[in-house]
């Protein structure tokens, strides 16, 4: 507001110099006059090219010094290469270049700098972040603004940049856990195993053809030779459906609390797809609080960028989530509960879990344990839900695979 003041204030000025410079000539006449209003004029002449040297078509390209296939992890700084291009041919001095980053919460970071172009009229700044958050950012407008050689002019443009970048949550790699192996070996789910499970291409044999089996199904030799249809038949091995289910509703005690709990589940996302199993979420919220578990990339790439929107503002608790949800809840589902909680509700929840086949393990996201902790993980392991602590996302591969954190 006070640089555009300025800026007509100057236009004035000039106009009005112009102008007396003008009359001096009509009525005085002379070689002074004639001097005066030809330099005058002369300056004039070259605000109004300096007004037209290419700032309002201004170019902006942005990127990302980026390998293919890197992810933007958070807690990371960020560095944006910015490149401008300026059509025209009036030399300029500089240009000032002011910047909006938006979270996609609504936060904002601005940047300023400069650059001077050079004789083809290009130029080049980087923008360095500071360490980003979890989220979506974009940008949208630049505001560029030059001046003339002398000071005379400024001139300043809002140019339309779009341009968006994702912040992952931080994992790590759990290359074993313990609990969940051995219900996948059948220790603890040793009646899943026959339940949840899926089909090789390893032909096993022929079975009595079961209406709903499709076409390629049909053993169409066997068929002709019993007079009665029969199917093929694959050997089969034990596939456990993971649902994570992060506590979006409890009360952290801060945002680093929360952040853990969204890298845990993002790192056991991970250890899903490594292994090839089916994976859902739950996020204890009203609208895309459930996401049913299947497998492969895509649905990986979908739960990635579900953590990457989350927020510890959620609705429902993890007993009405369970409670709304419970016709969906089946013995072939492996829980994997992601809390800073420990109380009694969370505890006669995991009974009732229990009570229906449902298999269950907790991570507890605590800085230090809380008074009755131990006793509350002495009543879960009698109900055979294992459950741990972890006060920082290093320590996740370290309890899961059975050491202390």
């Amino acid at each position: 507001m006070r640089m555009s003041f300025l800026q007509s204030s100057r236009n004035r000025l000039i106009t009005s110099v112009w102008t007396a410079s003008l009359l001096f000539l009509l009525f005085q006449g002379g070689r002074l006059s004639f001097l005066l209003f030809t330099g005058f004029s002369a300056i004039v002449l070259y605000l109004f090219l300096v007004s037209k040297s290419g700032i309002s078509n201004v170019q902006i390209t942005r990127s990302i010094p980026m390998a293919p296939g890197e992810r933007i992890v958070a807690g990371t700084p960020v560095d944006i290469q910015l490149n401008f291009f300026i059509p025209g041919f009036i030399p300029i001095p500089y240009v000032l270049v002011t910047d909006r980053l938006r979270r996609h919460n609504g936060q904002e970071i601005s940047y300023e700098t400069s650059f001077v172009p050079d004789w083809r009229r290009r130029g080049e700044v980087t923008i360095t972040t500071p360490p980003l958050k979890r989220g979506r950012y974009s940008f949208s407008e630049t505001s560029c603004t030059v001046e003339d050689i002398f000071g005379l002019y400024q001139y300043s443009k809002n140019v339309s940049a779009p341009f968006s970048f994702t912040v992952y949550p931080p994992r790590v790699m759990v290359k074993e856990w313990q609990d969940f192996n051995s219900m996948y070996r059948g220790k603890h789910l040793h009646s899943v195993n026959s339940e949840v499970q899926r089909e090789t291409t390893q032909f096993n044999g022929v079975r009595e053809y079961i209406h709903g089996d499709p076409l390629s199904r049909i053993h169409w030799n066997a068929s002709a030779r019993t007079g009665t249809w029969k199917s093929k038949e694959y050997e089969k091995e034990s596939l456990p459906r993971m649902m994570i289910v992060l506590d979006c509703a409890a009360e952290y005690r801060n945002s680093e609390q929360f952040e853990t709990a969204v890298s845990t589940a993002a790192s056991l996302l991970d250890y899903a797809q490594q292994a090839d199993l089916p994976v859902g979420l739950i996020t204890c919220e009203k609208d895309l609080g459930w996401m049913a578990p299947q497998r492969g990339r895509v649905q990986y790439e979908k739960l990635l960028n579900r953590l990457i929107d989350v927020e510890a503002t959620g609705t429902s608790s993890l007993e009405e989530i369970m409670q709304t949800r419970r016709r969906e809840l089946d013995s072939r589902l492996f829980l994997v509960f992601i809390t800073p909680r420990a109380d009694a509700s969370f505890l006669q929840m995991l009974r009732w879990c229990r009570t229906i086949s449902l298999h269950a393990s907790v991570i507890q996201v605590a800085p230090y344990p809380e008074p009755g902790v131990q006793q509350w993980q002495k009543d879960l392991y009698g109900i055979g839900i294992p459950s741990y602590r972890i006060g920082a996302l290093r320590e996740l591969p370290v309890v899961l695979g059975g050491g202390r954190a």
